[in-house]
């Protein structure tokens, strides 16, 4: 199994530790039953992992294997990234989405979404998905997802700073 870094168009430093766990669990295309499977985790503890509602977290010492069940390096990128980085290495720190943004980002989500299905539509008009088909709306959706993880991420920023965020970008 080999695993992945995560896209490196995303800041991880945006993110909190509920956003960056749902960005490596949609990465890795896995259902929450497989993941949870593999991790050897019962129903209940699954249930309240998978639960963003719930402050229950993996514990440190299993991030390595959450990573490879996961088949990405999101969480591990996660930390170092919400750490404030290793030293000597820069990582943009993250700002709050004002208007501007904002807008830029709903753009961008949405211009990723037509691909999606663009690329669906496309590999549906046959009636099957073949394996190159369902890779292209996969690749298609995780930019989607990618671009939508980084609206949130900014507007996490925004109620994290507590203040309003206008136009002056």
């Amino acid at each position: 199994m080999s695993i992945k870094a995560s896209t490196p168009s995303i800041d991880l430093s945006l993110l909190t530790m509920p956003s960056a766990f749902q960005l490596a669990v949609r990465m890795s295309g896995k259902p929450h039953h497989a993941i949870a499977d593999a991790m050897g985790w019962s129903d209940s503890v699954a249930s309240r992992f998978f639960n963003v509602g719930d402050d229950y977290w993996p514990s440190l010492a299993s991030v390595p294997a959450l990573c490879r069940v996961l088949g990405n390096t999101v969480l591990a990128e996660w930390i170092v990234a919400a750490s404030g980085g290793l030293p000597g290495v820069a990582h943009p720190v993250g700002q709050p989405l004002g208007v501007l943004g904002t807008m830029q980002r709903v753009e961008a989500v949405a211009r990723e979404v037509g691909d999606v299905l663009r690329e669906a539509g496309a590999a549906m008009t046959d009636g099957k998905v073949d394996p190159v088909e369902a890779r292209r709306v996969w690749r298609e959706a995780t930019h989607a997802v990618t671009e939508l993880m980084q609206l949130i991420a900014g507007m996490q920023a925004v109620v994290d700073a507590g203040t309003e965020h206008g136009c002056s970008e």
